[in-house]
């Protein structure tokens, strides 16, 4: 161990200095509560919930095929993905024509939405 190691182990600066930086990061401004807040809204949480639901869905339901629920949730993301790449695709290509900024400005606007899905 290095004389700097040693140090920090009896001062316990090494941890101050570790906490003190996940503080910074946890609280850093609004963008990273929107960043967390966007990340519990993932897909992922979805397509968990939907995995965990399926068996009270099999018992309150009765289903045939209970996975057919799976298959419904991936079908809409397939859909929803075209029609968002079409949507991105579409005002994309009409702000290349746009005739003044205003529309420009507008149809980049549309193009974030589909980007945004």
């Amino acid at each position: 161990m290095s004389s700097k190691e040693l140090e920090d182990k009896k001062t316990g600066t090494e941890g101050h200095v570790a906490d003190t930086e996940i503080q910074i990061d946890v609280s850093y401004s609004n963008e990273g509560y929107s960043r967390a807040y966007g990340l519990k809204c993932d897909l992922n949480i979805w397509l968990q919930g939907v995995a965990i639901v399926l068996g009270q869905v099999q018992q309150e339901l009765h289903p045939s095929r209970v996975e057919f629920a799976t298959l419904a949730l991936y079908a809409g993301l397939i859909f929803g993905a075209t029609v968002t790449l079409f949507l991105a695709g579409v005002f994309g290509i009409a702000a290349g024509g746009a005739p003044n900024f205003i529309t420009f400005a507008s149809l980049e606007a549309c193009l974030g939405f589909g980007l945004g899905g």
